[in-house]
């Protein structure tokens, strides 16, 4: 893993305007990613990792501000340049599979059809040189019919078939790096572990920088390198895998851990729910549902403190130490 960094963000504010009020998705979150790593964001539903995701790749809904904050990739803050040849490196470089795979196709055409559309828009090829690569990145993929794949209609194939396909459509376009939400949400638990395989191994052969976006530390101890914990649109904990697994540091990070089934123990769900997103917080989101908090952790935002290769926002570390 190199420590160039590939993309960093600073001060990202993204709210969205609904008619319910403003919900505020993203609250001052900052995230350096290096090239060649591979980061999980973990999370509660809710807690803004796909609209992280979508904010990088530059494909929030029409009612998402970016409000302030800047995501600077390739030496350009995307986030504030107009240029048509920046967008269209960023669709080229960032690539995005999402939960459902069907929303990566309409359901009115057939596979070779789609592939070869965006393809020969995104890299500026012939439909005769975008089908060539169509049928590379589906063996890539491990689809052994490639043919009968291209020839059919998205409901015809089956949901791990599907999402190979638009995983072998994010990677045609040789991206750099690759944003995976919930990629394995809507599967058999069979097919979870082959794609989540698929992804390690096609990561490691297209030398990708990969994004994460998942609610399952099963899923972040099997693929990724780093951990980065969110709640209620901000950054809780950051660090590697195992350390962050072996002992986490955030209370909320403890907490979505002793809430993961296992056997022989009882499960231990977090208490409260998650505050309402249309919130202003004066202090630690989590306070209402944290068993350590103290005073000052109501009306005060929650300091930055850097522990070695790790970092937590969290009042019960200033000082570099935990408070008793």
């Amino acid at each position: 893993m190199s420590g160039t960094t590939i993309i960093s963000i600073r001060g990202l504010v993204v709210n969205y305007y609904t008619f319910g009020g403003v919900i505020k998705a993203l609250r001052d979150v900052d995230l350096d990613i290096n090239h060649g790593e591979s980061i999980c964001i973990v999370g509660e539903s809710g807690s803004g990792k796909s609209t992280l995701a979508q904010t990088i790749a530059m494909i929030l809904p029409q009612n998402a501000v970016v409000e302030r904050g800047s995501i600077i990739y390739d030496s350009v803050d995307i986030l504030r340049s107009s240029s048509l040849d920046v967008l269209a490196r960023v669709r080229r470089d960032i690539g995005m599979v999402f939960q459902d795979p069907a929303t990566s196709f309409s359901p009115l055409f057939p596979i070779k059809q789609q592939f070869v559309d965006v393809l020969s828009e995104v890299l500026k090829v012939t439909p005769e040189e975008a089908l060539r690569i169509s049928r590379e990145a589906l063996k890539n993929a491990r689809l052994i019919e490639v043919e009968r794949v291209l020839n059919s209609y998205p409901h015809e194939l089956s949901g791990g078939m599907l999402q190979r396909a638009s995983i072998a459509l994010a990677l045609a376009k040789k991206p750099k790096v690759l944003i995976a939400d919930e990629p394995t949400t809507n599967l058999d638990v069979t097919t979870q572990a082959e794609i989540l395989d698929l992804i390690k191994v096609l990561k490691r052969e297209y030398g990708l920088t990969l994004i994460m976006i998942t609610h399952n530390f099963g899923v972040a101890a099997h693929v990724c390198d780093r951990v980065v914990v969110m709640y209620a649109g901000m950054i809780f904990e950051d660090g590697p895998t195992r350390q962050v697994l072996d002992n986490p540091l955030h209370p909320y990070t403890r907490g979505l851990l002793m809430a993961i089934p296992r056997m022989g123990r009882s499960l231990t769900p977090i208490p409260g729910f998650p505050p309402d997103p249309r919130e202003v917080f004066e202090g630690c989101p989590f306070y209402g549902r944290c068993n350590s908090a103290r005073g000052e952790c109501s009306t005060q935002k929650p300091p930055r403190v850097v522990l070695g290769e790790r970092t937590v926002h969290c009042h019960l570390y200033w000082g570099s130490q935990w408070k008793s």
